[in-house]
This record gives C-alpha cells, sequence and structure tokens, in this order.
C-alpha cells in the first residue's frame, strides 16, 4: 500500500468499514510510515473531539437508568426460549409417530414372534466414522467467561481492527495504578510466551488498557503471520482454575478461546478456532503465573 492509497481510504478506516483484508494492509504500511502514522493520529483526535462533543450534548446523554433496564431486557431476549411458536406443535407430531412405531413393533412380534424363536440374526456393527475422545469432548465453559468474551470480541474489533473505542485506551502502566496491578507486565508476560511458541513469526504491535462496554482489559495485540490477534485480561469474578483452554464464542466471523486463572478471565480473539485455542494453550502457565503473583503482592 502506498501513502496515496492510505490517504484515499483513511476514514473509511477510523470509520470501520474496511475488509479485514485491507486493515491488514493497512496495519503492515503504518508499521513502516511514519508520517501516515502522524497524519493517522491527528484525523483520529479530531473525529474523537467531534464524537465527544457530540456525546456530552444535552440532547445525546442516555438516562442510565433507561441504559441498565434497556441492557437487561436485551440480554434475557437472547438467551431466552429459542423454540418458535409451532414447537409444541411438532413435538406433539413427533411423539404420536414413535408411539405408532412402537405398538407397531409390539403387535408384528406378537404375531411372528414364535416364527422367529430360534432364528440368528447377525447384524454388522454401526462404524464410528466420529468416535468421541476426551480430546473431542465438549469441554464447559463457565457463563461467566461466555458473557466476557463477546465483550472481549468488541473490543478486538474496536481496538485492535478499527480504533473506535468510546474512551481512549490508557498504559498497562497507568492501569496498574488506577485500576488493577494484573495490568503490570501483562505485555511482558505475553510477549516472552508467544515467542518461545513462534518465534520470529509473532510479535507485540500494541499494549493497553480498554474500557468496553463497561469492562475493563488489558490487551495486548499481537501479529502472526500477518494477522491480527487479540489477548485480553479482565476480571470475571465467579471463577477459579480452568485448566484446559477452550473455546467461549464466536462472533463476526472471529473465534474467542479463553481460560479462567484467580477471579480472571484470559481471553485469545483471532479469525480461527484454532488459532484461538493454540495460543491460548502456550500462554495460559504464564498468564497464570502472573495472575497468581500480581495477586499475592496486593
Amino acid at each position: 500500500m502506498t501513502c496515496r492509497e492510505f490517504s484515499d481510504i483513511i476514514d473509511s478506516y477510523l470509520s470501520g468499514e474496511l475488509l479485514v483484508e485491507t486493515n491488514h494492509s493497512v496495519i503492515r504500511h503504518l508499521e513502516q510510515c511514519r508520517d501516515c502514522r502522524e497524519i493517522l493520529a491527528v484525523r483520529r483526535a479530531i473525529r474523537e473531539r467531534l464524537s465527544s462533543a457530540v456525546r456530552n450534548t444535552e440532547e445525546s446523554i442516555i438516562d442510565s437508568s433507561f441504559a441498565a433496564r434497556l441492557r437487561s431486557d436485551l440480554r434475557s431476549k437472547a438467551v431466552g426460549p429459542r423454540f418458535g411458536p409451532f414447537a409444541w406443535q411438532l413435538f406433539l407430531t413427533g411423539a404420536a409417530c414413535v408411539i405408532m412405531i412402537t405398538l407397531g413393533s409390539v403387535l408384528l412380534l406378537s404375531d411372528y414372534g414364535p416364527m422367529l424363536t430360534g432364528v440368528s440374526v447377525n447384524l454388522p456393527e454401526p462404524a464410528m466414522t466420529n468416535p468421541v475422545t476426551p480430546d473431542t469432548m465438549t469441554k464447559i465453559v463457565p457463563a461467566v467467561l461466555e458473557e466476557a468474551a463477546e465483550d472481549a470480541i468488541d473490543d478486538h474489533f474496536k481496538c485492535a481492527l478499527f480504533h473506535d473505542l468510546p474512551e481512549r485506551p490508557i498504559s498497562l502502566e497507568a492501569a496498574s495504578i488506577t485500576v488493577d496491578p494484573v495490568n503490570e507486565g501483562f505485555d511482558k508476560v505475553v510477549s516472552e510466551a508467544i515467542v518461545a511458541h513462534l518465534g520470529k513469526s509473532a510479535k507485540v504491535i500494541a499494549a493497553h488498557h480498554c474500557l468496553i462496554n463497561g469492562r475493563h482489559f488489558a490487551h495486548v495485540v499481537l501479529l502472526v503471520n500477518e494477522k491480527l490477534v487479540s489477548i485480553l485480561l479482565t476480571k470475571v469474578g465467579d471463577v477459579g482454575q480452568q485448566n484446559d483452554a477452550a473455546l467461549c464464542t464466536k462472533k463476526n466471523e472471529v473465534a474467542a478461546a479463553c481460560f479462567g486463572s484467580n477471579g480472571y478471565g484470559i481471553f485469545v480473539v483471532s479469525e480461527t478456532e484454532g488459532e484461538s485455542v493454540n495460543v491460548a494453550k502456550w500462554i495460559g502457565p504464564a498468564i497464570r503465573s502472573h495472575v497468581s503473583k500480581r495477586r499475592s503482592n496486593v
């Protein structure tokens, strides 16, 4: 990508209107071009000031109690019953079919049962096309992690990809003082753990603290084989040690893997399920050790 091409799409980039592949091209160009980085910073600052001015007007302020009720209603509807109005009719129809088949089998055996006595019938054993193993069994993810994973994916899009957060991120060092001591050194731990597995094919390109949907995240953005991967940590409360990383959720064509550690949720968001789970497994031991040490120092 050239500087001219970047200049033509800078507003679309800031508005989150580009394809993921185009965003990757922009990021690669910004890594190499200081002038475009400065232009982007100025343009973003102007947009943020305009956005802040609009949000702070009396007409734009939403009543906090109304927002809380709306959020609660949306979540309850999202996790509510998924059966349509004809579900019970389908259920009763299916049940009737099963009863009829069962009665038919009983009558058939009562009529022809004596004729089948002593007859040996060898039926082939069904082939297991997808045998169930401990590795393929569904892992149970705590509800608090699933809920936080939704916010983690939002942070990945609005921060790592489109830089469209409602509040400007702060450094992890500042967040360790004002928000949570666990933020301190989080980027170093992630970098050392991921480089140990992937070497030069992975590097940290950003590290900061974000606030999104009312949730605080320590956020490290990696470039892994030319693809953006987000590592996020946040307090989730009622979760202990979840030993194995597991797929938490998928949303907007990205996947979030997660694991818990001493009241915190750690999330890896990327374009593929396998990549998210693998990275989560690689960084798991180092992150758990980091959380434990920082909590013990509080």
